[in-house]
């Protein structure tokens, strides 16, 4: 089935839905690169069945995906109500829903 993924804003579904919109904003060779890693989001069970990008989980409800050496894509869980783990973590195994957020330009990683 894939997880379901929806947009913080409408800009950025208009991007990611619109391969002309993308290579405008971000060349053609980063456009094809998002639309790969979305074509991976859509077809994985959980953002760990996501291998390519490097998924890095950067804060309690984020994770980012890289699409170049200075682009990522910003994800966040998005149910009404996120899984849980025991001691209150999202349990990042079991969301199903994700929100795209953002797509920002640096390093993630610090």
């Amino acid at each position: 089935m894939g997880l379901e993924i929806s947009f913080a804003e409408r800009q950025l579904r208009d991007i990611c839905e619109n391969e002309t919109k993308a290579t405008e904003t971000f060349g053609e060779a980063c456009s094809k690169i998002l639309f790969s890693r979305l074509s991976d989001l859509k077809a994985a069970e959980t953002i760990y069945d996501v291998v390519a990008g490097n998924p890095t989980k950067i804060s309690k409800s984020e994770f980012s995906i890289d699409l170049d050496k200075k682009l990522k894509l910003i994800i966040k869980a998005n149910h009404s109500s996120n899984p849980l783990t025991n001691n209150t973590e999202i349990d990042w195994a079991r969301v199903s829903r994700i929100k795209i957020i953002s797509i920002t330009e640096g390093n993630c990683h610090d």
